[in-house]
């Protein structure tokens, strides 16, 4: 293998080859019952994100960086339709709108242009799982199909985990 192929199949980040493909998946991000009053950084394919779930139970996924300042949103305080920036105040929906600005005057043209990335998010046997991909390419959520899938990867890990620890007490 080349250097350059190399290169090429190994980078995940926004805008590789392979980062583009593995961006078409839903990925487990976090533990749902671990998803509570405070946001939770998330790392996934070489992105920061910040995930948070709403008083109402609802989950929302958004880039980590406020786009007012770049502080970081897993400081920030969840609110009952989104989630509000530590630095200035700007609150994000979890679909991406800026809802509040406190410094800019009422009705400001602002609060309609700034945006947050924000992503898909569904929950399935425990896990929250994100899909970060482009919005064309969106494969639509089955929980059900997640569900066992999951169940049948954990099933394989698991029993391949025990059978390894039962060859190791035998020393086979």
């Amino acid at each position: 293998m080349t250097p350059e192929q190399n290169e090429r199949l190994t980078r995940i980040g926004p805008g590789t080859a392979v980062g583009n493909m593995l961006r078409r998946y839903w990925w487990p991000v976090w533990f749902s019952d671990r998803i509570k009053g405070k946001p939770v950084p998330v790392r996934l394919l070489g992105e920061e994100f910040v995930l948070f779930r709403n008083p109402a139970g609802a989950l929302g996924l958004v880039d980590r960086a406020c786009p007012h300042r770049g502080a970081g949103l897993e400081l920030g305080r969840v609110e009952a339709d989104g989630i509000r920036c530590c630095y200035h105040g700007w609150k994000f929906a979890a679909d991406g709108r800026c809802l509040d600005m406190p410094a800019e005057p009422p009705g400001t043209p602002l609060l309609k242009e700034v945006r947050i990335g924000a992503y898909p998010v569904a929950e399935a046997a425990g896990l929250g799982f994100a899909y970060i991909g482009p919005a064309f390419g969106a494969v639509a959520w089955n929980a059900h199909i997640a569900g066992f899938l999951f169940g049948v990867v954990f099933a394989v890990f698991s029993r391949a985990g025990i059978e390894r620890r039962l060859r190791h007490a035998k020393g086979w």
